[in-house]
């Protein structure tokens, strides 16, 4: 059963290179909470921040899970995962949905 509710997993680039991986339910406020420094505590004073990674998925638990795992490829303890997110970024290029949030996070 698919969820109404969406969880979105998105990865931002700090000014340091370094990255930091979340989840939410409203990627709009959430985008808008660290380009404002009421994000993350790790993500202030780490702008400007670029938008690297967005996923789009259907439940909570999901997002969690996908959100580990990038984690665990940002830190090079899996390897694998590359091939399956630049596949997946691939298949997101023609989302609506995830076009517009790149589109709004970039004005």
């Amino acid at each position: 059963m698919i969820s109404e509710k969406r969880w979105y997993v998105y990865m931002l680039q700090c000014k340091d290179g370094s990255l930091y991986t979340g989840i939410t339910d409203d990627i709009q406020k959430r985008l808008d909470a660290h380009r404002s420094g009421k994000g993350a505590k790790y993500t202030r004073g780490r702008g400007p921040l670029t938008l690297k990674y967005l996923e789009i998925c259907e439940s909570k638990g999901d997002a969690l899970r996908r959100e580990i795992e990038n984690q665990l490829y940002a830190q090079n303890l899996f390897p694998n995962l590359q091939a399956d997110i630049l596949k997946l970024i691939e298949s997101l290029e023609d989302n609506d949905d995830v076009q517009e949030i790149y589109h709004n996070w970039e004005e």
